[in-house]
């Protein structure tokens, strides 16, 4: 069984930056990547897996407190509904 490899674009949503982002820190061999048999740039889900690793230890300053998770939250807000409470 070959390891699972994603594209720039499936990459890029699984750590929460742009397809850009991507192929800079690529270009700038922070993580490697290779065409896939169709001539797409790929990333394997190991090399994947420690970039991720490494920005959790990045995004956190030591000292910090722990944040709610509904600040750390990815999306579009397509609209707000004022409570009555």
């Amino acid at each position: 069984m070959s390891a699972p490899e994603l594209s720039i674009t499936q990459a890029a949503d699984l750590l929460g930056v742009s397809d850009d982002t991507m192929r800079r820190w690529a270009d700038a061999d922070r993580i490697a990547t290779h065409l896939s048999a169709s001539g797409r740039r790929v990333v394997a889900g190991a090399d994947l897996a420690a970039l991720a690793q490494e920005l959790a230890v990045e995004e956190r300053p030591a000292g910090s407190t722990a944040s709610s998770a509904r600040n750390r939250m990815r999306g579009i807000v397509t609209r707000v509904v004022r409570d009555t409470v």
